[in-house]
């Protein structure tokens, strides 16, 4: 979408207005220093100027090199996975030593989806594959604090889908989240709420509320932003009433009178208690203060006053951890990332020559901060066909360390392990030393991170099973990327002293079109199954084709569903059961068949409670 430009009427009114207001005060811990009297100005960069363009045709500063990684179309090297078209919006996601780049494809007529580069600890790709296929126009998104990725579909009424990053997960809609133009998500795990753009001209900001907050299956609540028509100010949320409304219906954006309007709704990144988004329409970069429901302008293209605007046609945004900045891709324009520095100045930090029919998407850097990916959506052709995907390395700056710490922090010490019941523990441990200071901590469970930013000595694992024994790890992280050695401590959580006792699988199970489904739990430490209850969810369209049995371990069968509920979607229910006579410990199943066809689903998970 073409920036639109204002006359020379609406900037003196806007730096006004501003001036007027006692301007914009960035606060939170990547901005205390700031004081700020108009939204981010032109100035110089901490990288210093942009050098001549490399053999990529990029202009990058002194000591920054860039690869390419994946074109459209081709084979990713040393895979034989395509490349999608029109990569979009994206995100990094740790994995062992190593990572995983996702990226959406914008394509439309069902050939949207995801795409996902694995890279080994040297920054090697070692594997490439689709974890989203099907879909329309995947814009943007976000990662979520349990390492999945949200892809927005940029169409009218579209959904979220809730990707597994590592290929495990059946991809699922979620449908609470509204459907919308949507564009971009970010997570808040302070509120535990979900931040979401949309792409319209009179669109909306609106924000997620799960019922549990790291299972977006159980549903939740759709907000949006009330406000008055200024460019700062205080806000409240409101529910909108039909979330989903069908084809024809009343846009969720005209269901709630006194919604603020943002004209074209398109990147957000959530940071030190505050929402960041852009709006391309106006050229606008806006700061949601979640704290205090406040929110302001921290970059306007019509309020540069000390030259010309360095930063235009504003599109996918992201941060550095380490330094503060915030990094501002351009859908055309001069093809620039621009960054924001936390002393409120606005510079390119990169040019894309010779690529003027494209746009920069996906801007994310690497777990240890070192590296930043992004793509050219339609490369040098101008064509969806033409995508090159970039990876940029070099001296990206750190707060209270600079480019040359290599250093690393002492590893957490002295871990104990209490509050253990059957689906949750408590870590704690002696906080680690390092030259210059530990930044974060790293939380995970049998090697598979769970929370990546843990600012505390401690942290509670969920979600376990009962009975169950797990490694709990922790490592810890500094400002320049610097990672720890791995600190672990063993644990068994409890069983139930009453012989009953509470397990689950949550491992989603495809449910393929006229084919049977099958998942097991194992169950120990129970003497007869007496009365028991069977929680259940399967997400899956049409459920009035299903069958649902649960096996005991000796063969004895309980039908929990027979083709009920029509064309109703998904089965969330707890069954109650008797069970006086049977043994209850072994493998225990569930078994569901699909007796149609043209639906799709999974098992999402089951829970045997004694």
């Amino acid at each position: 979408m073409a920036k639109e430009r204002h006359g020379v009427d609406r900037r003196a009114v806007l730096r006004a207005a501003v001036a007027g207001g006692g301007g914009l005060a960035l606060a939170g811990t990547l901005w205390q220093s700031a004081a700020l009297a108009a939204p981010a100005q032109n100035g110089p960069g901490p990288y210093g100027a942009l050098r001549a363009a490399d053999a990529n045709g990029i202009r990058l500063p002194a000591g920054f090199t860039s690869r390419v990684v994946a074109r459209s179309g081709m084979a990713v090297p040393g895979t034989g996975h395509i490349w999608h078209g029109a990569p979009d919006g994206g995100a990094c996601f740790p994995d062992g030593q190593g990572w995983i780049y996702v990226s959406n494809a914008e394509l439309s007529g069902g050939r949207g989806g995801v795409g996902a580069l694995r890279f080994d600890a040297h920054g090697r790709v070692i594997d490439a594959y689709s974890i989203l296929t099907g879909t329309h126009r995947n814009c943007a998104g976000g990662p979520t604090p349990w390492q999945t990725w949200l892809s927005c579909e940029e169409v009218a009424y579209g959904y979220v889908f809730e990707t597994d990053p590592y290929g495990v997960a059946v991809p699922a809609r979620r449908d609470a989240m509204g459907r919308f133009t949507h564009e971009a998500a970010a997570c808040d795990p302070d509120r535990q709420v979900v931040y979401l753009t949309e792409d319209e001209r009179d669109g909306c900001f609106y924000r997620f509320v799960p019922h549990t907050w790291g299972d977006l299956s159980r549903g939740g609540t759709l907000q949006v932003l009330v406000a008055g028509g200024g460019t700062s100010g205080s806000a409240a949320w409101r529910t909108v009433p039909d979330p989903t409304p069908s084809s024809g219906r009343t846009p969720t954006r005209h269901q709630v009178s006194g919604a603020k309007r943002f004209v074209g709704g398109e990147g957000a990144y959530y940071a030190d208690g505050h929402c960041w988004f852009t709006t391309k329409g106006d050229n606008r970069v806006w700061r949601f203060n979640a704290a205090d429901d406040t929110y302001e302008l921290a970059y306007d293209d019509d309020l540069v006053n000390n030259g010309p605007a360095p930063l235009t046609n504003v599109d996918n945004i992201t941060g550095s951890a380490l330094s503060g900045d915030l990094y501002i891709a351009e859908d055309g324009a001069d093809m620039e990332i621009n960054l924001i520095t936390p002393d409120e100045v606005v510079t390119p930090f990169l040019r894309i020559e010779g690529q003027g029919a494209s746009e920069i998407t996906g801007p994310w850097f690497s777990p240890a901060g070192d590296r930043l990916y992004f793509s050219s959506q339609r490369g040098t052709s101008g064509s969806s066909s033409g995508g090159i995907t970039y990876e940029v390395t070099g001296p990206f700056r750190a707060r209270g360390g600079g480019p040359g710490d290599t250093t690393p922090p002492t590893a957490p010490s002295a871990l104990t392990v209490d509050g253990v019941t059957q689906t949750a523990a408590t870590l704690r441990w002696t906080a680690s030393t390092d030259d210059t200071g530990v930044h974060h901590y790293a939380a995970d469970v049998d090697g598979r991170v769970v929370d990546p930013a843990v600012a505390a000595t401690s942290h509670t694992y969920t979600g376990l099973s009962a009975a169950t024994t797990y490694v709990l790890g922790v490592t810890a992280h500094d400002a320049a990327g610097n990672a720890s050695p791995r600190a672990t401590l063993t644990v068994t959580t409890a069983g139930d002293p009453s012989g009953g006792g509470e397990f689950s699988n949550h491992t989603d199970v495809p449910i393929r079109d006229g084919a049977t489904a099958t998942s097991t739990i194992a169950v120990g430490g129970v003497a007869d199954a007496g009365s028991f209850e069977v929680d259940l969810v399967i997400l899956h369209t049409w459920v009035g084709d299903l069958t649902v049995e649960v096996i005991a371990p000796g063969g004895r069968e309980w039908r929990l569903w027979n083709r009920s509920g029509g064309s109703a979607d998904d089965i969330r229910q707890t069954f109650t059961l008797n069970g006086t006579g049977v043994d209850a410990n072994g493998i225990w199943t569930l078994r569901v068949h699909d007796h149609a066809h043209h639906d799709q689903g999974y098992v999402d998970s089951w829970t045997l409670r004694f």
